[in-house]
């Protein structure tokens, strides 16, 4: 199948063609929506190849992108064809379609896993190559652990050290999500220049524009709720926020803690909650649309990010905590280094040690008992600093930067 239903002609006269790569299905993915609808206002065509387990069509005009799908295979052992690998031959394949097909000029890979594949295609045609990472993948496989039959390919965090060293140094611009991860690859002998850090901020403005479901607000405004909003898993610690009710019911009555949201380890939270004497506190809703996000940040107290201090959690920001901070929600945030740099940053809320339930009851009582004003803080923060109009500064920054390094040319496929 051709990816085109455009006049080829006119894709070539375009000198600002992007192609961004992606290992999993879009959407969802809100940096990358940010990050393309950014880049389209400066005068960017975005194409973005992404894979396609969902089964969605192969070719998508959608938010502000042209979105080129993998074909789709439906047994487990034929999904295997598009496995992403930065040496399968599927995904190498397509990249050099699409760079030839639409005439790219640039090629934004995001994370590690086929971050060496863009990069190899980009420097065959003499393109510039942006290597966008998201979390430090390494980390993240040393906490997932060994899982699954072929983990020493697919979840090998020593493999993943190598490969993540050598995609750094090949890239033309590296973009980072915390400023901790960005001075981590310059101790590493990195040019400084190339690392560009453009946060998982938020458009506040949209945000807060997002109509408001006013029964989920009503739901739970007679009670004081705690909010985590995201993803559950291991690496997230939400145990030490269940152990911190049984402190917290002493001194609030109308406690409760809401987990919105869903991940591999709900029936395990529900069992601890159980265990611990509070299942009656906890209430877990399931995914719900990113459009009802709002209201449940709205019908909160206070809001959490528990996750803990590691390798991981220490180089990165979640969206999440932003999204409190527009709301003017109180945040309760461990000390992980990236997080409670904001935290402290803004004076939007209180820092927890790692793993620590007593600490954590602690600093959710010494909001509940102040008037400190830590939500108006934080929204001063987001207004001033933390907002993806400074971020996609950044992130056109980067670009700038590639446009201008020597020897690039005007951006046009070499025809090969």
């Amino acid at each position: 199948m051709q990816w085109t239903n455009k006049n080829i002609d006119e894709v070539k006269r375009r000198e600002k063609n992007i192609l961004m790569v992606l290992q999993s299905d879009y959407p969802p993915d809100i940096r990358l929506t940010k990050e393309i609808n950014a880049l389209s206002k400066a005068g960017y065509s975005v194409y973005l190849l992404c894979n396609n387990l969902a089964g969605r069509i192969r070719l998508e005009e959608l938010d502000g992108a042209t979105i080129l799908r993998l074909r789709h295979y439906r047994s487990l052992p034929t999904r295997l064809i598009n496995v992403p690998l930065f040496f399968n031959p599927s995904w190498l394949y397509h990249i050099r379609k699409a760079i030839k097909q639409y005439n790219i000029a640039f090629v934004h890979v995001h994370d590690l896993p086929l971050a060496m594949a863009a990069i190899w295609m980009a420097k065959l045609y003499n393109l510039p190559a942006i290597f966008d990472v998201h979390e430090n993948y390494p980390a993240a496989l040393r906490i997932w652990g060994h899982k699954g039959m072929f983990w020493f390919i697919f979840r090998n965090p020593r493999l993943a050290e190598k490969l993540e060293r050598m995609a750094l140094k090949r890239a033309d611009a590296i973009l980072t999500v915390a400023e901790e991860h960005r001075r981590l690859f310059t101790s590493w002998g990195l040019p400084p220049e190339k690392i560009i850090c453009v946060a998982n901020t938020v458009d506040y403005q949209s945000y807060l524009r997002m109509k408001l479901d006013r029964q989920i607000v009503k739901t739970y405004e007679n009670q004081y709720v705690i909010e985590y909003l995201g993803k559950f898993g291991p690496e997230r610690d939400l145990e030490t926020a269940i152990r911190a009710l049984k402190i917290l019911r002493q001194d609030i009555a109308t406690i409760k803690l809401l987990l919105v949201g869903d991940g591999p380890n709900r029936e395990q939270l529900l069992q601890y909650a159980q265990k611990e004497g509070v299942a009656d506190l906890v209430e877990i809703t399931g995914w719900v649309d990113f459009d009802l996000t709002p209201s449940y940040i709205q019908a909160s107290d206070v809001c959490i990010v528990p996750q803990p201090s590691n390798a991981l959690i220490d180089h990165g920001v979640p969206h999440k905590i932003f999204q409190y901070m527009a709301y003017s929600k109180p945040v309760v945030s461990s000390d992980a280094k990236a997080l409670m740099r904001v935290v402290k940053d803004s004076q939007c809320g209180e820092i927890f040690r790692s793993g620590s339930s007593e600490e954590l009851a602690r600093a959710v009582l010494k909001i509940y008992r102040s008037d400190f004003p830590y939500g108006a803080n934080g929204y001063k923060a987001i207004k001033e600093k933390y907002n993806w109009t400074q971020s996609s500064k950044e992130l056109l920054r980067a670009y700038s930067f590639c446009e201008n390094a020597a020897g690039r040319g005007n951006g046009r496929v070499n025809e090969k």
